[in-house]
């Protein structure tokens, strides 16, 4: 299945993610961390670098974990969709 959404003002970031990182990562938890290490100034791959450590060693992730983080560079602007 494909969805699209449009940005509103506040989207800043999406977190893709297989299912052994979301098996011990809640939505919430892992939007508050990003969000933590962005403001920080941190880059797009130290912030998956982050995350994926917390999920392996802190979290005792036990499965294979995957995660790819876009970060909207404008969302401020209109955005078009070729549907």
């Amino acid at each position: 299945d494909v969805r699209t959404f449009a940005l509103e003002a506040g989207d800043r970031f999406v977190i893709l993610g297989c299912d052994g990182f979301w098996g011990v990562f809640g939505p919430q938890d892992a939007v508050d961390l990003v969000q933590q290490y962005i403001t920080e100034g941190r880059s797009a791959k130290a912030v998956c670098n982050r995350i994926l450590n917390a999920a392996i060693r802190e979290r005792k992730c036990s499965d294979n974990c995957t995660v790819m983080l876009v970060i909207f560079s404008d969302t401020d602007k209109k955005t078009h969709h070729n549907d």
